[in-house]
């Protein structure tokens, strides 16, 4: 798994267009905190498929499933999808980041994601399906 901060000279319908069904997410920016967040979903989400227990055919909108702690994909994109093009998280389960950066026309963030999760979010992710 990839994860970056970015902005995209795209508007967001374009960009999302541009990656049809690639393995990636255009995450709100200001929804995850932590590499430790995304990491725990990208556990859960392997974890959750490979056990046939997953609600997502796809292992990346599995991802983004524990990741919001939703078991519903629409509210899932609706919460914690990309709002703008200004302001993203680009998670990528296969494209590299040139690749990306070329294809949606991305300026990398500066601002990088803490290491470690706070105790309340690790309990939403880990719990959404308790």
């Amino acid at each position: 798994m990839l994860a970056f901060p970015a902005s995209s000279a795209l508007p967001l319908k374009e960009a999302l267009e541009k990656l049809g069904k690639k393995p990636v997410l255009l995450l709100d920016a200001s929804k995850v905190r932590s590499e430790e967040e995304l990491l725990l979903a990208a556990r859960l989400a392997k974890k959750s498929t490979e056990e046939k227990r997953a609600i997502s055919r796809s292992r990346t909108v599995e991802f983004l499933l524990w990741l919001s702690g939703k078991t519903d994909i629409r509210s899932a994109f609706s919460s914690f999808g990309a709002k703008s093009p200004k302001h993203m998280l680009v998670v990528s389960f296969g494209p590299g980041k040139k690749e990306l950066v070329s294809l949606l026309r991305l300026k990398p963030g500066k601002k990088k994601l803490k290491k470690d999760a706070v105790m309340e979010r690790i309990e939403e992710i880990s719990l959404s399906r308790a």
